[in-house]
């Protein structure tokens, strides 16, 4: 099966540069090259672009110690998408440091820049994904919630979503997502790439 390259729509992405707070860089939109598009059930609740770094990170107005500066790593700007809007959530952010058994870690940083919770990163495991902690101005609460890859396939009634709302271009209700399910919720998160 010959893939199909699906990119965002450059509309929407002109049009959600509005919402994202001073602090937040956008300037590299069109490098865009993938991301997720969330769901519960049919109702699509979030979406997530993915940035390089190299494209963003000499532009962040805050200093976390832990940024990474090379290769592949990124930047993910994460939208919720109530009542016909998109709202500007969080940004999150690989750590450059690596652990004992070469684990990578993400941070999660709210809109005022406060960090809200780490996930562990293990690319060639599943789950891959596992939010550890979360946290609140006075608390660290331990959490477990994996996240699993699975390999492509169709989704019509969302990729229906997805055509009507201009979200992506490139488009049609047969394309194949591979896609990402979590153990603590019924979310769907297809992989736009």
């Amino acid at each position: 099966m010959e893939k199909l390259q699906v990119d965002f729509n450059k509309n929407l992405l002109n049009k959600l540069k509005t919402s994202i707070p001073d602090g937040i860089p956008y300037l590299e939109w069109f490098k865009c090259w993938r991301g997720h598009a969330r769901f519960n059930g049919e109702l699509l609740t979030h979406l997530y672009f993915v940035i390089s770094v190299e494209d963003i990170i000499h532009h962040l107005k805050f200093n976390y110690k832990y940024l990474y500066r090379g290769d592949e790593r990124s930047v993910i700007l994460k939208f919720d998408y109530v009542d016909n809007q998109y709202i500007f959530t969080n940004i999150l952010i690989e750590s450059k440091l690596i652990d004992k058994n070469d684990n990578i870690y993400e941070y999660r940083f709210d809109a005022d820049l406060k960090l809200d919770t780490k996930y562990l990163v293990e690319r060639d495991k599943e789950p891959f994904y596992t939010k550890l902690e979360e946290y609140d101005d006075k608390n660290i609460i331990k959490v477990n919630e994996q996240y699993f890859s699975h390999t492509p396939k169709q989704f019509k009634k969302l990729s229906k979503i997805l055509i009507e709302k201009k979200i992506l271009k490139n488009i049609d209700e047969e394309t194949n997502f591979k896609y990402i399910t979590s153990s603590d919720k019924d979310d769907i998160y297809l992989i736009i790439t």
